[in-house]
């Protein structure tokens, strides 16, 4: 892990317990709440094929519930930093 990621999980860490710390460099802090947007359109899609899965079941539309489970196992799978940061925080949270 480069000192840019260190920082980034810092200043991450010092935002999430209202500790007041600013980073020398500003790109710290938008990687650490893209991969927090992330996070949320992630959860957003789980939410989603929890729906379809409702509605799969209610009006018995075979497979509706699988359509975005290939895109999150993507997701899951793309080898980027900011992924990689979005995971740690969402393993954090749950």
């Amino acid at each position: 892990m480069d000192s840019a990621h260190i920082s980034a999980i810092v200043e991450g860490i010092c935002k999430k317990y209202k500790i007041n710390y600013e980073s020398k460099n500003p790109n710290y802090t938008t990687f650490v709440e893209d991969a927090e947007k992330i996070n949320k359109i992630y959860f957003q899609i789980k939410l989603i094929i929890e729906e379809l899965i409702i509605i799969e079941e209610k009006y018995s539309i075979p497979k509706l519930g699988k359509i975005f489970d290939n895109d999150l196992i993507k997701l899951n799978k793309i080898d980027h930093h900011l992924l990689k940061m979005a995971k740690i925080l969402r393993d954090q949270n749950v």
